[in-house]
């Protein structure tokens, strides 16, 4: 009976033992498997972190870039921003120590339509609705970059929405939006009534379309959110084709437009009358018009993607440059 009590308690202590060993191992499973979760995004966070300094890094290059422009053109009778400087060529792909690659790149944000030129209410003269240069410049190009092409009037429709999304006022243009149009939308969301402050505030507007973001975003901007000129020596061919007379709504030709570019490239504009004086104008009025252009920039866009290991992040840099200071207004992964 003592021997059977014996083989009783062994077999019982053994089974504890087999019992603790169990929990032990699923212990010790469980703990690696945090720790491996730990210890990858511990890597992760590193990484990122690595890769944010990048692109911190090659934005005070772009500052630095900017200020030797203007350090540069300070020695000019006639300083100008064009495509010729250095800060806008394009650049090759930088690559890091660690086998990743970085790019980037600088563009004049006054070679863009500024959106925030819309806010103001167009006026009606003998019944004859009239609108500011600024807003006949939008609607010009909005002809000019669809496809099929918007007529006038879908374009004016489109140039009095943003115009509402962004003036102060609750009161809807004759062809705009305001709160109670967004109000009816699934879901319902409210006009934003203020400048904007992002380009991308663009696909929540009526007569948006997905296409028509796409074919805008490379051509407009919200920088300065107080509009200022647009620099004729850094605009894209489309918005050679807004610079129509005071008062047609109608575009420059495609032919016109590259007669223009040519002109630039290959003889460059001294300054805004000498742009103007090409035959292209003759006969035109372009007084107001004439108003709204410039040759030179103080705000930049720039762009940074990296590329290490097996991330990838992009930054988005909006620069302001005053004299021979360059400092960043805002910062952002996806664009400005």
């Amino acid at each position: 009976m003592t021997q059977s009590k014996s083989n009783t308690q062994s077999g019982a202590a053994l089974i504890l033992a087999m019992l603790i060993f169990t929990v032990c191992a699923a212990l010790l499973v469980a703990t690696q498997k945090f720790y491996s979760i730990f210890y990858q995004k511990t890597a992760n966070a590193i990484i990122r972190e690595q890769a944010y300094e990048y692109l911190l890094g090659a934005e005070e290059l772009a500052a630095l870039a900017l200020m030797l422009d203007a350090r540069k053109d300070s020695t000019l009778e006639q300083p100008r921003d064009d495509l010729r400087e250095f800060w806008a060529q394009a650049t090759m792909p930088y690559t890091l120590d660690e086998g990743g690659v970085l790019f980037g790149s600088i563009e004049d944000l006054s070679g863009r339509f500024n959106l925030n030129h819309l806010a103001h209410n167009s006026i009606s003269q003998a019944g004859v609705k009239k609108f500011s240069s600024p807003q006949e410049q939008f609607i010009r190009l909005l002809q000019c970059v669809t496809s099929p092409p918007l007529s006038v009037s879908q374009a004016i429709e489109v140039t009095e929405a943003i115009g509402d999304w962004i003036d102060a006022d609750d009161e809807p243009r004759s062809s705009g939006a305001e709160d109670m149009w967004y109000g009816g939308q699934q879901p319902p969301y409210r006009a934003a009534n203020r400048s904007m402050a992002s380009v991308s505030e663009l696909r929540l507007v009526r007569h948006i379309t997905p296409q028509l973001y796409e074919q805008l975003l490379p051509l407009v901007t919200v920088w300065p959110r107080k509009p200022g000129l647009i620099n004729i020596h850094t605009i894209a061919q489309p918005l050679f084709r807004t610079f129509n007379g005071d008062g047609n709504l109608d575009p420059l030709s495609e032919e016109d437009a590259r007669v223009l570019i040519t002109e630039r490239r290959d003889v460059g504009f001294n300054d805004v009358d000498s742009m103007l004086e090409n035959p292209i104008f003759h006969g035109k009025s372009v007084s107001e018009l004439k108003s709204f252009l410039g040759t030179s920039t103080k705000y930049f866009r720039f762009s940074a993607n990296v590329e290490l290991q097996s991330l990838e992040m992009d930054m988005y840099s909006i620069l302001e440059r005053s004299g021979q200071r360059v400092g960043t207004l805002s910062r952002a992964s996806i664009p400005l």
